[in-house]
């Protein structure tokens, strides 16, 4: 392939992942914590590397400011999924024994992102306020107690999120991959 064709087919890759996250996210709006997101960024990361999968994190981020406006879930968003994508990028490159146990290790990885997600949350949102006359600024009063009650608020929700993930990853991640393999190899020897 020549480099615009390789150009061509980067940006024509990120712009079909960020498509397939936004796509994810509205399929699964109406229940609540239950989200497809987490498997495609690990997806996207473990088969095609971060140069592709940070990019779609980041726009999919800012299209998600265009429909939903901008809040403290913005920066929790652009330091979770560009995170999630570096520990399945990491991943993508372990060469396990069997299925089998990289079922297990990616399952249990997504269980771990999607708890810390529910703390990393929970401590921006007990850090930082917001109001519409004094902007954003940070708060570390009672940071403790704070931080207790909106994580206690949330538990249902975090359970939920993590237990969706764990599910999602355990019946669908493996097929979903080789399926990804699949048009990778195609497309890289076209």
């Amino acid at each position: 392939m020549t480099n615009g064709k390789n150009t061509a087919l980067y940006i024509a890759v990120v712009a079909v992942f960020t498509a397939m996250l936004s796509g994810g996210k509205f399929a699964l709006m109406a229940i609540p914590n239950v989200e497809v997101v987490t498997i495609l960024v690990a997806l996207f990361s473990a088969v095609w590397g971060w140069k592709y999968s940070i990019p779609a994190t980041i726009i999919f981020v800012i299209l998600e400011v265009f429909l939903w406006g901008f809040n403290t879930w913005v920066l929790e968003y652009l330091i979770h999924w560009p995170f999630v994508a570096l520990v399945f990028g990491l991943l993508g490159k372990v060469h396990f024994k069997s299925n089998a146990m990289k079922l297990i290790c990616f399952t249990a990885c997504a269980m771990v992102v999607t708890f810390l997600f529910g703390v990393q949350t929970s401590v921006v949102d007990t850090l930082l306020a917001y109001s519409s006359s004094k902007g954003f600024w940070v708060v570390t009063k009672e940071f403790w107690y704070r931080f207790s009650v909106l994580y206690l608020r949330g538990l249902v929700f975090f359970v939920v999120h993590i237990i969706s993930n764990c599910i999602l990853f355990t019946c669908a991640y493996l097929p979903l991959e080789k399926v990804l393999h699949s048009i990778k190899l195609k497309m890289l020897n076209q």
